[in-house]
């Protein structure tokens, strides 16, 4: 993954991934138990190949295919359905050029046959997503923008994350309603199977316990900043400083979710008051793991330096709810990837020129 400069985001991306990607397909539905937009991370693993870059130029908006336009040539094939390449090149920077070129295409024809394979799906299941819905998702994506190859950094806007992975709006729209749709499919799986279940057993619980913490943090980057390889030490001093002075502020009264909304600069959980919802115990590293370890609900760590930068941990509450929560994305990750593999392993693709 990249972030929005082009350049590789080593961020807790691969760190979170596992919690993260306990929640739903839909761009804006945060999981009540991971508490991050974590959508991306997952859609792209299970469903999506996505290919990120920094391009930044304009796309040419390429016509849709036109029956009986017989120069659209067929690309792929989707038990019998074609994909055109008018459809590849739709979104695809002017810019391009060479193996970035290459790859990007062949990630987007991936990402086509991926979206008609699940679109057939929804199709014969009935299930149908309204333009309304579809359009409430998009004003959300320009509110807020998805993650940047990270779940500290966001895209700028929905218009720079579109060039850097070859969107056009067709073809987002086209994504959004498949992930709406298999959001949908999965809630019904989970509701049909659930019937009845208010909380989680003894047992089940103790083990949500043992590998989940609920948590925010306000973070200070360090291994990003543009200073850190050439005087790393420096970079780390500043980060700590600004981290203590949070800590003074926390004593003279300042909340702490005013505080990571302010100052933090993880800009996923910024916007929720800091908050990183319930991750994997073991996600951010074995010192942050400690940190939250000794604390009780409620209260504040000392700055806790990662391999990401500094953080001022606070340890939240973990309820019922979440716990169930868990318990739910649980169930629907292993249902989507099983969905997944069948639906793949069924489905008739045929690739019928390498995308030029």
């Amino acid at each position: 993954m990249h972030n929005k400069s082009g350049s590789v985001c080593k961020c807790w991306n691969s760190a979170l991934a596992a919690g993260c990607g306990l929640a739903f397909f839909a761009y804006t539905s945060d999981s009540l138990a991971t508490g991050t937009s974590s959508v991306d991370v997952l859609r792209a693993a299970v469903f999506s190949p996505l290919t990120t870059n920094g391009a930044t130029a304009d796309t040419r908006a390429a016509a849709p295919h036109v029956a009986g336009n017989t120069n659209d040539a067929v690309v792929a094939r989707v038990d019998g359905a074609p994909i055109y390449e008018s459809e590849l090149n739709a979104g695809l920077s002017k810019d391009w050029f060479g193996a970035s070129n290459d790859d990007l295409k062949t990630s987007k024809l991936e990402r086509l046959i991926s979206g008609t394979i699940i679109a057939s799906f929804l199709a014969r299941t009935g299930i149908k997503v309204e333009s309304s819905e579809i359009d409430a998702e998009v004003e959300n994506l320009r509110k807020n923008p998805p993650p940047a190859g990270c779940m500290c950094c966001r895209y700028a806007s929905l218009e720079q994350y579109m060039r850097a992975n070859g969107y056009d709006m067709a073809e987002l729209r086209r994504e959004i309603a498949n992930d709406i749709g298999i959001n949908r499919y999965l809630t019904t799986e989970w509701d049909k199977n659930s019937t009845g279940v208010s909380n989680a057993s003894d047992q089940v619980e103790a083990r949500i316990r043992r590998e989940y913490m609920k948590v925010s943090h306000i973070f200070f980057n360090t291994f990003q900043k543009p200073d850190f390889q050439r005087d790393p030490n420096s970079v780390r001093d500043l980060a700590m400083g600004n981290a203590k002075d949070v800590l003074q502020r926390l004593a003279k009264g300042f909340t702490f979710e005013n505080l990571a909304s302010v100052l933090s600069e993880d800009a996923m959980s910024k916007t929720k008051g800091g908050l990183l919802g319930c991750i994997p115990h073991d996600a951010m590293g074995s010192a942050f793991a400690s940190a939250v370890d000794n604390l009780k609900p409620g209260e504040c760590s000392k700055p806790v330096e990662t391999q990401w930068g500094i953080h001022i941990i606070r340890r939240e509450t973990m309820t019922d709810s979440d716990i169930l929560q868990i318990v739910r994305d649980e169930y629907v990750a292993s249902k989507m990837t099983a969905l997944r593999n069948d639906l793949f392993d069924a489905a008739k693709v045929e690739r019928l020129r390498k995308p030029e």
